[in-house]
């Protein structure tokens, strides 16, 4: 593909043409800014297609799905390509985080093994002792 050919939704830099599929090259920040656009407009769809479910537990589902997409946000405003960084997270937001997964999942996490195979995930060593 030359940089005539160029797909201006592949989001990468015209110096990598051809390589959509890799992740670990910088995207220009229009389309990071086109991805966020995207991103909310999905969130939007799903919360409307979750309201008609009629599952409350699956609509929170949104509500992690938009913290990710405010942290992108915070990356993207501070020139940070949040397409091939790991997200970056603020205290708050990780207690909403918390709060989502405690929405969703109730205290099946606080399970012992539930909680030591979610800490094992993380790279943590699991501690019960702030459950």
């Amino acid at each position: 593909m030359t940089t005539e050919e160029h797909d201006p939704d592949c989001g990468l830099s015209p110096e990598h043409v051809g390589d959509c599929a890799t992740a670990d090259l910088a995207y220009t920040a229009g389309s990071r800014e086109r991805a966020l656009q995207r991103m909310r407009f999905a969130i939007d769809q799903f919360y409307a297609f979750a309201q008609i479910i009629g599952n409350h537990t699956f609509l929170e589902f949104a509500g992690l799905m938009g913290a990710y997409v405010t942290s992108c946000q915070a990356m993207h405003e501070r020139g940070v390509d949040f397409m091939t960084h790991h997200l970056e997270i603020e205290d708050h937001r990780a207690g909403y985080l918390g709060e989502k997964l405690h929405c969703i999942y109730g205290d099946a996490l606080k399970k012992p093994e539930n909680w030591a195979a979610f800490c094992e995930a993380l790279g943590k060593a699991p501690t019960l002792t702030a459950l």
